[in-house]
């Protein structure tokens, strides 16, 4: 990613920390539901004590802080990285605990128990996450877990949306991820082969959304209810606009 697309990226959350905690409440449904079956299925399994060393990449306004945060979690060696100043400055993380920046900043980190990245690919390119995932590899302790999130490109949500994108004015999706310039998405294959490839061992993936745009946002309470009442169970990843993986360093 040259100078130009980094400076954009950057915009591009900046514009929308002010008011990017509040669309993740009751009041938006799908939002709600999305991403809290995605801090579920981050921390399934996972246990944390007080010498739990861990790094929220793209920490954002500190989604994955708060939740942990509600379980009494302690939280004294988490630290939460993004290239937003502006979305840290809106969370509950302290200040102590922030650290701005990307992978400059990941790479002078300690090793980690867990490193999570909890919607952050889509807004990488390959290079970049190659790149991490190496980091990754040096940072994570032998037996420590890397939690991933990919938006999922064989899902029927990403495939109608790589099409209106295509088809909308651009002032419809601006300040929306709809209208991010490129995004990056991955079969549940591509990301196995990915992982695989820098090193890493799948132990768990987990589909997540099963809502589909446009439904998902003309009517959200209907379309959350159908994806947990028909479709939350299903591995079809058709159904799914992302999936999660927990993955563990591959011995050698």
């Amino acid at each position: 990613m040259n100078e130009h697309q980094s400076k954009n990226r950057l915009q591009f959350f900046d514009e929308m920390a002010a008011n990017y905690k509040g669309r993740f409440t009751n009041q938006f449904p799908f939002l709600f539901y999305f991403y809290n079956q995605r801090l579920v299925a981050a921390c399934s399994g996972l246990s944390f004590h007080e010498e739990t060393r861990l790094i929220d990449y793209g920490a954002g306004t500190g989604f994955l802080y708060d939740y942990l945060l509600s379980d009494d979690y302690s939280l004294s060696n988490y630290i939460g990285i993004d290239i937003s100043a502006d979305m840290l400055s809106q969370s509950n993380i302290p200040i102590q605990q922030r650290e701005v920046g990307g992978l400059d900043r990941l790479k002078k980190q300690q090793v980690q128990d867990y490193i999570f990245s909890l919607g952050v690919t889509t807004y990488m390119t390959e290079l970049e996450l190659v790149e991490f995932l190496g980091i990754v590899r040096e940072k994570l302790q032998k037996d420590g877990s890397l939690i991933i999130s990919f938006t999922n490109k064989q899902s029927l949500d990403f495939k109608i949306i790589s099409t209106l994108r295509q088809l909308m004015p651009k002032q419809w999706t601006r300040k929306q991820s709809l209208g991010y310039p490129s995004i990056l998405a991955f079969s549940p294959t591509e990301a196995t082969e990915l992982l695989a490839k820098a090193g890493f061992r799948i132990n768990q993936m987990i589909f997540l959304n099963q809502t589909v745009f446009p439904l998902n946002r003309l009517f959200p309470r209907l379309a959350v209810f159908i994806a947990q009442r028909f479709l939350s169970k299903s591995r079809r990843p058709f159904w799914s606009s992302d999936f999660l993986i927990h993955a563990s360093i591959r011995p050698q």
